[in-house]
């Protein structure tokens, strides 16, 4: 996947995540069933975090983020929820807020080589490609999610 379709998916997902998140009232967005037992609030704080996570990653230009990767998913999940638990809703948005334009714009400092190239990122297995580390974070996480919330009955079309 070249520089210009990914940025183009994650641009395109993340608009509609927006979109569904936009109809909710705040009190929608800390009521349980969003995302499995997450709320709106949990969820965008849980992928706020991956995102800081990708920020990260091209900063370093090394794999190289939080100790929780090594955890199974469910425990990484665990304590991404546990650390956010108690953030208001208004916070974890004025946080997401900022950090996903940081994400588009750290991304756009890398060259095409760096999308398809793992030896441009110190720890990072060499039979990897790095652009299916930064789907799997940005646009198929924003979709999967966007699945789950709609699903959840709180976004009517």
């Amino acid at each position: 996947m070249d520089k210009t379709t990914l940025l183009h998916r994650i641009t395109h997902s993340r608009a509609a995540l927006d979109a569904a998140l936009a109809r909710l009232t705040p009190a929608q967005c800390l009521q349980p069933g969003a995302s499995g037992e997450m709320s709106v609030k949990d969820m965008l704080a849980h992928i706020t975090w991956h995102e800081l996570q990708m920020i990260g990653l091209v900063e370093q230009m090394a794999l190289a983020g939080s100790p929780w990767w090594e955890l199974p998913t469910d425990k990484r999940n665990a304590h991404i929820y546990a650390a956010n638990r108690d953030r208001s809703w208004e916070d974890v948005l004025a946080e997401a807020q900022d950090v996903y334009p940081r994400l588009l714009a750290t991304l756009q400092t890398l060259d095409e080589a760096a999308f398809l190239d793992a030896t441009r990122f110190r720890n990072m297995p060499p039979d990897w490609e790095p652009w299916q580390v930064f789907t799997g974070n940005t646009f198929e996480h924003y979709d999967h999610h966007l699945a789950d919330l709609m699903k959840s009955e709180l976004v009517e079309y």
